[in-house]
């Protein structure tokens, strides 16, 4: 009688997949040193944190927009003079459009959904530890429930029988069976059933 299985059951590493996420990541660490990190750092409303980064590409800036914007208003508290006033928060909004227009092409890089795997420290950008384990985890593909197994138990099965079969023609026939799709040539399908063929010579097949 077969064994429980306690684990899921693996049946896909997506090996291609995980290190083309994997590049992907790198490529957005870099991105976000090059690009998003000097467009912050201009801005000048403090340093820049992984909440920082989570504003600015999941978030459309919210946060960020909102610290330009205090900002402004307290250096114009002082001024009088509603012409420029309203020169200085339109210069304002300028700013804020062109850092989300500036960090609009790192958001759209394939593989943002990453951006959990990367931390920000003392505006240093690393990635968080295991972070390549974590992606080759989570390419991979499992079975999901007990129907999914007992199809592939029985198809594990199916597969055991083929190689016992062909175990036992290779050691008889000299090698004339060539692989295990001839194996369906002893075989003959009636009432939705595989049976094997009345028909066939095992006087032959071992000679």
């Amino acid at each position: 009688m077969k064994k429980e299985k306690s684990e899921s059951i693996l049946i896909r590493e997506n090996i291609e997949l995980g290190t083309i996420k994997i590049n992907q990541l790198k490529t957005l660490k870099l991105k976000i040193e090059e690009i998003i990190i000097p467009a912050f750092n201009s801005l000048e409303i403090g340093d820049f944190s992984t909440e920082s980064l989570n504003d600015i590409l999941s978030d459309n800036s919210v946060i960020v927009s909102s610290m330009v914007q205090l900002n402004a208003k307290e250096d114009i508290k002082g001024i009088k003079t509603p012409s420029v006033r309203k020169s200085m928060l339109e210069s304002v909004e300028t700013t804020v459009r062109d850092f989300k227009e500036v960090c609009k092409s790192v958001g759209n890089l394939e593989g943002v959904e990453l951006l959990p795997l990367i931390a920000i420290i003392e505006n240093i950008v690393s990635l968080v530890p295991d972070a390549e384990k974590t992606i080759r985890e989570s390419v991979k593909e499992y079975l999901n429930n007990k129907g999914e197994e007992t199809i592939y138990f029985a198809l594990q099965d199916v597969c055991n029988s083929m190689n016992s079969v062909m175990g036992a023609l290779g050691a008889t026939t000299s090698g004339h069976i060539l692989d295990h799709s001839q194996i369906l040539r002893f075989t003959e399908l009636k009432d939705g059933q595989l049976y094997v063929r009345n028909d066939i010579d095992f006087t032959n097949l071992t000679n």
